[in-house]
């Protein structure tokens, strides 16, 4: 299915094998199996859609682990590619196989180069999907100039310091931004209350109606700590998980919004 809305073009596959599931990544028992061969079927559409496409392809940007295949089948027909690290896959191998890579049925001018076929063949069955695609990408980022610092020393590189300092200047961060178009509480008409910079007395209002929300006594003075994120050590979720007794003690309430692995709130 493809459809066109504000300026851009979607195109959704359907495969239900792959995707007619309960979740996008997995279920309650955790992350699925196969999202290996899953998020490697979806790239390889999207790339198909690409190359069948009339209109070029300047840059190719990519987000997470989940989409680095697309490096694996593009790098060799496409000009640019620039890859996003975020998260790995590197904790579970299931994340980061993708049965069948090397399978890809040549076709016309398409055919794999020798290289590439023989990378794929000797890792398609437990490569590292986020590290193939750092070795591939022309520009690799991340969130923030930061976090890019951080993530060069091995204690925060998750084992893939050594391929992005490799890059030199062909890696860096992008600080996260905000539309204060769209997240301006100045103008948010979803908020109990409005509250600016030069006038914050609406934000008493905005707590008032949260704990109320949450079955908190408003009433009761002290701190409101909220946190909102991918439910994940990396987040560090379980520093919050370790401090939160002692907060609590000293009167303070969480308010704690994400999705992601149980064991990081334990």
């Amino acid at each position: 299915m493809e459809f066109e809305d504000r300026g851009y073009r979607v195109r959704l596959i359907d495969h239900p094998p792959a995707f007619d599931r309960d979740g996008y990544y997995g279920d309650a028992r955790g992350d699925y199996d196969d999202n290996g061969w899953r998020f490697g079927l979806l790239c390889r559409a999207a790339i198909e859609a690409l190359l069948a496409d009339e209109r070029p392809v300047a840059v190719l940007h990519l987000h997470d682990w989940q989409a680095m295949p697309a490096v694996v089948f593009a790098r060799h027909c496409l000009r640019r590619i620039s890859a996003d690290f975020a998260r790995g896959g590197d904790g579970d191998d299931s994340q980061s196989r993708v049965p069948g890579l090397a399978r890809r049925q040549q076709r016309g001018g398409n055919a794999l180069p020798d290289e590439l076929k023989q990378t794929m063949t000797a890792k398609a069955d437990g490569m590292l999907l986020l590290r193939e695609g750092i070795e591939r990408a022309e520009l690799v980022n991340t969130v923030s100039p930061g976090y890019a610092q951080e993530i060069l020393r091995p204690a925060a590189g998750m084992g893939l310091d050594k391929e992005l300092t490799a890059l030199g200047h062909r890696f860096g961060g992008i600080l996260n931004g905000l539309d204060m178009t769209v997240w301006n509480p100045a103008t948010d008409a979803a908020l109990p209350e409005r509250y600016s910079r030069g006038s914050v007395a609406g934000k008493a209002a905005c707590r008032r109606a949260l704990l109320a929300e949450l079955d908190f006594d408003p009433t009761i003075a002290g701190p409101v700590l909220g946190m909102i994120g991918r439910l994940d050590p990396q987040k560090g979720f379980d520093l919050l998980a370790g401090a939160a007794p002692d907060l609590i003690a000293d009167g303070a309430r969480l308010v704690v919004l994400g999705t992601g692995d149980p064991k990081a709130g334990r």
